[in-house]
């Protein structure tokens, strides 16, 4: 027969806490970091950066210091705007860079008639290279198009101008439209 022996005069030794947490090292911006809790206490807050990161997520400390610890989704392309009687809007530009590279983006828009409620909806599949200094479309974007009747002259563009890649739009005369873009990319570098 086994005997079980139990010291019931106090517990373990306390539970450590962390109240330090080292962030995310970005070359490309020198920035990383530590945060330190306050009081026990680390601030968590989420967001989204065009910061190309093969991950697609990162954490920053606040530059300041301090208990803020920030997640980011990485690789986010973004935009919003109102193309007013047909006319032609840039939705997201971005830079390509001085180094020669290749981007895939996958973008995904939509637009509200402002009056009418009548929609539009775009998924954009496109490839840009550049060669540091020009930019170009590899081979005309696929996009997936959903246009209520009265929009269906809207159109959708990736295009590359100078050394940018852009994502535009364009309205329908005698019309509102408010669009809002979110995507992602890829890119490889020389």
């Amino acid at each position: 027969m086994s005997q079980i022996i139990k010291n019931n005069s106090g517990g373990g030794p306390p539970v450590a806490v962390q109240t330090t947490f080292l962030t995310d090292y970005d070359s490309a911006f020198n920035v990383g970091g530590i945060t330190t809790t306050v009081l026990n206490q680390e601030n968590v807050f989420g967001g989204f950066s065009s910061v190309d990161n093969d991950n697609g997520i990162a954490t920053r400390a606040n530059p300041d210091g301090g208990n803020n610890l920030f997640v980011i989704l990485t690789n986010r392309v973004f935009g919003v705007g109102t193309s007013d009687n047909g006319d032609t809007i840039t939705l997201i530009t971005v830079p390509l860079g001085v180094a020669r590279a290749s981007y895939r983006f996958q973008v995904e828009v939509v637009g509200i008639d402002t009056v009418s409620g009548d929609s539009v909806g775009y998924t954009v599949f496109g490839s840009v290279k550049t060669d540091g200094i020009n930019g170009t479309i590899i081979e005309t974007p696929y996009t997936d198009v959903d246009e209520d009747p009265s929009l269906v002259t809207a159109d959708i563009n990736l295009i590359a101008v100078g050394n940018n890649g852009l994502l535009q739009v364009t309205g329908v005369v005698g019309r509102n439209i408010a669009y809002k873009a979110l995507g992602t990319y890829i890119v490889v570098s020389l």
